[in-house]
């Protein structure tokens, strides 16, 4: 029972630092907050792996000393490939509500495409089922708007969709890394190469660099350790579900988080959705449903 309960409690911190993304951003540049978040974090998963690895009591929290340079080399581009999911999931919520950004990022077609190409897993033909009502619920989920110009597209779902490509692609392949390195290693290098790409945006892009000006980072420092916090909760929850429960099973109680994202979207940002976005919402909900038990 208890490990349900961890699988539960890492599905909820994820719906939320889904939500609260949506506060941090008002006053918080997205390099500022995703490096700073990144920083707490990674200490937090630093002395949790020297602890881990300096115990008796060793898991697979802890890291494969079997693990080749080319192991590590591979998981690094890996992490920073996942890293761009992060970036188009913040731009995306600039456009659309949270209600809309969270099921259409976690749409998992490409990890299902990854698996079975990559991982060479078996297709289903119940996938088929899940992919039709996925495309349909993008298309209701979006407001569309015709002019002489054709049909306009809403950019926050075009955001969506990429981080949803980039997030299931690896998320997938992260089954190998994690066999590699261990789950806490792997948790590291992945918010580590969050911090590289955070710093490079922050450095490159001159719409964030206007927008540290006078600035200073520990102004909104509440918002980098509750969102670390959220962070380390779920991965730390999520990685001792995971040894002890089916993957299947923790992929069923992945979908609270799109429900407590959902849900906090709605009454906490009072975010409005019309009939047909709702549906389509229903209908991208469904096609994980689908999935998980097909």
């Amino acid at each position: 029972m208890l490990p349900y309960i961890f699988g539960l409690i890492s599905a909820f911190c994820f719906g939320i630092s889904n939500t609260y993304w949506k506060t941090a951003v008002k006053s918080n540049s997205f390099s500022n907050i995703v490096f700073f978040r990144g920083i707490i974090a990674t200490s937090c998963f630093a002395i949790t792996w020297f602890i881990l690895s300096n115990s008796n009591n060793t898991t697979s929290l802890t890291i494969n000393a079997g693990a080749t340079f080319l192991q590590y080399i591979k998981t690094v581009l890996l992490c920073l490939v996942c890293s761009l999911g992060l970036v188009f999931y913040l731009l995306s919520l600039n456009y659309s509500p949270v209600s809309i950004s969270v099921p259409l990022s976690s749409i998992n077609i490409f990890s299902i495409l990854t698996a079975v190409f990559i991982l060479g897993e078996t297709f289903k033909t119940i996938y088929f089922l899940s992919f039709s009502v996925a495309f349909c619920g993008i298309l209701l989920s979006q407001s569309f708007q015709f002019d002489k110009k054709g049909i306009q597209w809403n950019r926050g779902a075009t955001y969506s969709l990429l981080a949803s490509l980039f997030w299931g692609t690896t998320y997938a392949l992260f089954k190998l890394a994690a066999s590699w390195l261990g789950a806490i290693p792997l948790a590291f290098l992945l918010e580590f190469c969050v911090i590289i790409t955070a710093f490079i945006w922050m450095t490159v892009t001159p719409s964030e660099k206007s927008k540290r000006k006078g600035e200073l980072p520990t102004s909104n420092i509440k918002h980098y350790f509750i969102l670390a916090a959220l962070l380390v909760g779920g991965t730390l929850f999520f990685n001792i579900a995971i040894q002890q429960i089916p993957v299947l099973v923790i992929n069923i109680l992945g979908g609270f988080t799109l429900i407590v994202s959902i849900t906090t979207g709605v009454f906490f940002y009072k975010e409005r959705l019309t009939t047909k976005q709702a549906l389509g919402i229903t209908l991208v909900l469904l096609s994980i449903i689908i999935v998980q038990f097909g």
